[in-house]
């Protein structure tokens, strides 16, 4: 196993050059948390949390929508490679989960990222 500081990392910012929006997300279990402070009243995404945060084999990907829709979530590296798809069809209103296997994964960070109709949101997690 390699040392986490030896994995290459981007910056937050990097990412949000090539069109990505990083929420910093923290906390445990899936208590609804609303990202980044108030957001428009059209927004459909409302929360997106991963616990535990670090992953070490397995975790959950918790988010919230306000309607009914389809629901892309993916794992990323840091490279913006897609290494997972996490779920990928209908969510219903209010609370939505989906399963992060880590066990296979090599230590480091990567993001989820939620694409639900024309609204993307991305989030960060370390894996241990």
């Amino acid at each position: 196993h390699r040392d986490l500081h030896s994995f290459p990392t981007r910056r937050s910012s990097d990412l949000a050059a090539r069109g990505w929006l990083i929420d910093e997300v923290a906390g445990v279990g899936c208590a609804p948390l609303t990202l980044g402070g108030p957001r428009r009243p059209d927004t459909i995404v409302e929360t997106i949390k991963i616990s535990p945060d670090p992953v070490r084999t397995s975790g959950q990907i918790c988010y919230t929508v306000r309607k009914e829709g389809v629901v892309n979530v993916g794992l990323y590296n840091v490279t913006g490679a897609l290494v997972e798809r996490l779920a990928d069809g209908p969510a219903r209103r209010g609370l939505n989960t989906a399963k992060l296997e880590a066990g296979q994964l090599s230590r480091g960070v990567y993001f989820v990222r939620l694409v639900c109709e024309s609204e993307t949101r991305t989030a960060k997690v370390v894996v241990r």
